[in-house]
């Protein structure tokens, strides 16, 4: 018995979607995050096509430690989108994976995170970070930093 699969293009070569999206053919990577306790989402989650290369980040929904999964995520979907489409999932792809996609839009395609997550709304339904997701992004974008100093001030000031 087949899962329902439901994903959905987030750009011409990105995809988000839910555990059962990720045996769908045609994607040239997947980026997966699952959680192996304590829900075992790993284990019951339906096989990768065969030759399909797979990043497995073993987080929760909701969980914290995003943050030192993001470059390997955002480095995986910059390998592979130049191929081909990419699949960034988790159990209903709508915070865990939304959360990856919005972290690669601000790294690579330059967008302010509130605009990575709202061009990912108008893309995918219930599409919504955690809290503490969005912390991660934050973070690992150093944003904080950037936010109270301004991206320029210490070379600016010769400090």
């Amino acid at each position: 018995r087949r899962m329902k699969v439901d994903y959905d293009f987030i750009t011409d070569r990105l995809a988000i979607g839910d555990v059962a999206s990720r045996a769908e053919p045609g994607f040239v990577a997947v980026v997966s995050l699952l959680s192996s306790a304590p829900y075992d989402e790993q284990y019951k989650a339906p096989a990768v096509p065969i030759g399909v290369p797979v990043l497995l980040i073993d987080i929760g929904d909701g969980r914290s430690g995003l943050e030192t999964h993001l470059g390997a995520a955002c480095a995986c979907i910059s390998e592979y989108i130049t191929r081909g489409c990419v699949l960034v999932h988790c159990g209903y792809g709508r915070s865990r994976s939304v959360a990856v996609v919005a972290a690669y839009l601000c790294r690579y395609a330059g967008m302010s995170l509130v605009e990575a997550v709202n061009f990912i709304k108008e893309r995918r339904q219930g599409a919504c970070p955690a809290d503490v997701f969005w912390a991660a992004i934050t973070q690992w974008l150093h944003l904080d930093a950037l936010g109270q100093a301004g991206p320029r001030r210490e070379q600016a000031y010769g400090r």
